[in-house]
C-alpha cells in the first residue's frame, strides 16, 4: 500500500508537474513515505517521465478512451495499488481523486494542490464549476499562493480545511552552479561581457508572451543600451517568436537555447530575468529560479507576482501587456550596475528566507502526516 498517491491530468513537464516529481521524491527520501504517481497524457505530451526517473510512476495514456474510459482505467490502478491518500493536482486531477473515493476506487483521504490561477477560456470557465464541488469536498485544499487563494475564495472556492503552502527551489545548488556555469554558457552563446543578459525561461505558449520581450529588447538597442534576451523553453509558439526577432533584424541579440530539464546554467548566464506572461502564472517555479540565481526580476503583475517581487528592492511589477513599462523598468536595471547588483543579492535573500525547498517539503510532511492521522484513525489503529 502506498502511503500517498499523486494523480496528475494533463502530464507534461510544466510547472506545476515538475513540482509534482520533486515533492514526490523528497517525500519518498526524507519522510519514508512510500508515494505513487499516476501521470495522465495524451499523444502529444511526449516528454514523459520513465520508472528510472521516479519509482512507482505509471503513465496512463487516455487516446481512445473517453472521459468515463479514463476515470474507469484509473480506478482500476487506485484499486489495484491501495494508496492511504490520493492528492489530485490542480482542477481535473483533484475532480478525479475525489470522484474515485465516492465511486469506492480507493478508501484513503482525498486532498488537491491548485497550482491555477487564471483559466484560459469559458470551457474552463464552465469546467470550474464542477471542480468546485469536488475541491470543497476533499479532506485538504493546498494553495500555492496567499494571493491565489483570496482569488479563489471569491470564486466559490471557501472549504475550511485549506491551507497555503508556498512553492519552493533548491537554493543551495543554485548557488554552487552559478560561477561555475556563468563564462561557459555565455561564451558560447556568444555573449560579450559588456551584454546585459535578459533570461526568459519557460515553455513557448501564447500566454507565455516571448514576443514581449522581444519587442522590448528592440526599444533598448534602439536607446543604445547593450540589451540582449536568452529564451530558455521550447513550444507551440517558438515558430512564431524566431519570425519575430527576424523580422526585428534582432538574430544577433535574441538566442534561443532550446528546452532543458536542468535550467541553472543558463540563469548563471544571465543578469536579469523576465516573465512577460498574460494569464495563468500563479507562484512562478521559474520566477523563483531566477531568484536563487541572484537575478533582479521584472515580472507582468498577475498571480503571485507580487509575493515574488518586493518593488525596488529585487526587482519590479509592470502591468500585464504594457511594453512601455517593462522597457521603463529594464532600462533603469541596465543603467545602473550598483542598483542591478543589490537587487540580485535581495533576490538570494528573500529565496532564502520564503521560498527554499526543504521549508516547503516540511510544510508538506507536517499537512500530510496530519491527514494521514485521520486515515489511521477512521481505520482504527495508530501510528
Amino acid at each position: 500500500m502506498y502511503d500517498v498517491t499523486f494523480i496528475c491530468w494533463d502530464f507534461d513537464i510544466g510547472g506545476a508537474q515538475k513540482h509534482t516529481v520533486e515533492l514526490a521524491r523528497s517525500l519518498r527520501e526524507k519522510a519514508n513515505l512510500a508515494v505513487g504517481l499516476i501521470g495522465i497524457s495524451s499523444a502529444s505530451q511526449t516528454r514523459m517521465l520513465s520508472n528510472e526517473d521516479l519509482p512507482h510512476f505509471v503513465r496512463l495514456d487516455r487516446r481512445g478512451f473517453g472521459l468515463a474510459g479514463m476515470f474507469l482505467s484509473l480506478f482500476a490502478r487506485l484499486r489495484a495499488h491501495p494508496s492511504r491518500l490520493v492528492v489530485g493536482v490542480n482542477q481535473a486531477a483533484t475532480t478525479a481523486a475525489f470522484v474515485s473515493s465516492k465511486a469506492g476506487a480507493h478508501a484513503g483521504q482525498t486532498a488537491g494542490i491548485f497550482h491555477t490561477t487564471d483559466l484560459r477560456n469559458s470551457a474552463e470557465e464552465r469546467a470550474q464549476l464542477i471542480h468546485n464541488v469536488a475541491m470543497n469536498r476533499v479532506n485538504h485544499l493546498i494553495f500555492v499562493s496567499e494571493n491565489q487563494r483570496r482569488h479563489w475564495e471569491k470564486r466559490g472556492l471557501h472549504s475550511s480545511r485549506q491551507s497555503v503552502i508556498l512553492n519552493g527551489v533548491d537554493v543551495d545548488r543554485s548557488a554552487c552552479l552559478q560561477e561555475r556555469a556563468r563564462a561557459s554558457i555565455r561564451r558560447e552563446a556568444g555573449f560579450a561581457d559588456t551584454d546585459v543578459v535578459i533570461g526568459l525561461c519557460a515553455k513557448f505558449r501564447e500566454e507565455k508572451n516571448h514576443a514581449q520581450l522581444v519587442d522590448a529588447i528592440a526599444a533598448l538597442r534602439a536607446r543604445g543600451l547593450p540589451a540582449k534576451a536568452l529564451f530558455v523553453g521550447a513550444g507551440t509558439t517558438e515558430a512564431a517568436c524566431r519570425r519575430h526577432v527576424d523580422e526585428l533584424g534582432l538574430g544577433d541579440a535574441c538566442i534561443f537555447a532550446g528546452e532543458h530539464d536542468d535550467v541553472t546554467p543558463f540563469l548563471a548566464a544571465m543578469d536579469v530575468g523576465v516573465l512577460c506572461s498574460t494569464t495563468v502564472e500563479t507562484l512562478s517555479l521559474a520566477a523563483l529560479e531566477m531568484m536563487a540565481a541572484g537575478l533582479p526580476l521584472v515580472l507582468s503583475d498577475l498571480g503571485g507576482a507580487s509575493e515574488i517581487v518586493a518593488e525596488h528592492q529585487n526587482g519590479f511589477l509592470f502591468p500585464v501587456g504594457d511594453t512601455g513599462r517593462l522597457v521603463d523598468r529594464l532600462d533603469s536595471i541596465i543603467r545602473d550596475d550598483a542598483l542591478r547588483r543589490d537587487m540580485a543579492r535581495e533576490s538570494r535573500k528573500i529565496v532564502k528566507v520564503k521560498f527554499r525547498r526543504d521549508r516547503m517539503v516540511n510544510e508538506y510532511i507536517r499537512r500530510f502526516g496530519e491527514i494521514l492521522k485521520i486515515d489511521e484513525a477512521a481505520r482504527g489503529f495508530s501510528p
